[in-house]
């Protein structure tokens, strides 16, 4: 089932929360195994794009080994205005972007790996993890993340070296391993 995002569903959590948001993500298969890590991975919710985008269904349940079933599903409905509320709820935004995605407007400069003192923004009492829930934001296969993410993100990731388009499965596990 999809519902509408509301922002206090995801911090419920007694641990830092972590949101993954697929972008106009198509490829059933990718989405399968990104389900599948993301419930290994700890993730909480997953928030999917405006269409076209995959969506829940028996046959990505049964691709996701039923991981499906143990994470929270959401969809955008305004993704300007839902992307402040989850920033004004306190969740960072981290993004993946490709080399020449960084959006005209952006000032902030892309980083190759995630430092403490870039996501650890607050005060972590030295337990090593960040106060701040977390959003992870993947795109499409093809075009990778929109416009309108890609100006939300505190954050934007780039694989270093990349002269070719990863599979998108191999880009979540790459992110996760530096989170």
């Amino acid at each position: 089932m999809i519902c509408q995002i509301t922002v206090c569903h995801m911090q419920k959590n007694t641990h830092r929360p972590t949101v993954l948001l697929l972008d106009h993500v198509m490829d059933i298969m990718n989405f399968g195994s990104i389900l599948r890590s993301a419930a290994f991975f700890g993730v909480s919710a997953v928030i999917l794009s405006t269409a076209p985008c995959v969506s829940p269904s028996p046959l990505i349940s049964k691709l996701s080994v039923g991981a499906m079933e143990s994470i929270r599903f959401y969809r955008l409905t305004d993704t300007v205005m839902d992307m402040k509320s989850l920033s004004k709820a306190g969740f960072l935004i981290v993004g993946t972007c490709g080399e020449n995605q960084l959006p005209p407007n952006k000032v902030s400069k892309p980083t190759s790996f995630l430092h403490p003192n870039e996501v650890f923004a607050n005060n972590d009492n030295n337990t090593g993890v960040s106060p701040r829930p977390l959003v992870l934001a993947l795109g499409s296969e093809s075009r990778g993340l929109s416009e309108n993410i890609l100006n939300s993100c505190d954050l934007l990731l780039r694989i270093p070296g990349l002269a070719i388009q990863l599979n998108l499965i191999i880009v979540y596990h790459r992110v996760f391993h530096h989170l």
